[in-house]
C-alpha cells in the first residue's frame, strides 16, 4: 500500500489543507487566551512549512505545545501514517504533542479526534466536535 491513497500528491496535499482548515478554529477556540498572550498558530496557513507539526501553541515567541493534523475522506480509514520527523517529535516532546485526526464523511460532516501524546502508552482517542465542511473546499483542481 502506498503512502498516498488519493489520485495525487496535490490532492493528498489539498485534503491535508483542508484537515488544517478545519483543526485551526477548533484549537483556537480551545487554546487561545488573549489575557495571558496565548495563541494558537498556523503555520502552514500561507506556506508549507515542512515542519513536524503543523499548529502550535505559543506564548509571546515560545512554543508549549505541537499539533499535527492527519486527515482522511476515504470512508472506513481511521488510522494515519507519521513521517520519521513527526515521531521524532512526538517522542522528543511526549506530552506537549498532540495529532489531530479529522475523517471528512461522505455527507462531508467531519469527525474530529485529538490524540494526546501519541506515542504514550495512554494515549487514546478523543472525540472533539462534527462539523459540516464547505463542498467548494473539496473541488480538485
Amino acid at each position: 500500500m502506498g503512502r498516498c491513497q488519493y489520485k495525487s500528491d496535490v490532492q493528498a496535499r489539498k485534503i491535508g489543507k483542508i484537515g488544517e482548515k478545519l483543526a485551526n478554529p477548533y484549537l483556537t477556540k480551545k487554546y487561545n487566551d488573549e489575557k495571558n498572550g496565548v495563541e494558537i498558530r498556523w503555520l502552514n496557513e500561507k506556506t508549507e512549512s515542512n515542519a513536524a507539526y503543523d499548529l502550535a501553541l505559543f506564548k509571546g515567541k515560545v512554543i508549549h505545545h505541537y499539533f499535527e493534523v492527519k486527515v482522511t475522506g476515504i470512508p472506513d480509514k481511521y488510522f494515519f501514517s507519521m513521517t520519521p520527523n513527526e515521531i521524532h517529535l512526538a517522542a522528543k516532546r511526549r506530552h506537549l504533542y498532540n495529532v489531530v485526526f479529522i475523517k471528512v464523511n461522505t455527507d462531508l460532516s467531519a469527525d474530529v479526534y485529538e490524540i494526546e501524546s501519541p506515542l504514550s502508552k495512554g494515549s487514546g482517542l478523543q472525540a472533539i466536535f462534527r462539523a459540516k465542511v464547505d463542498p467548494s473546499l473539496l473541488s480538485w483542481p
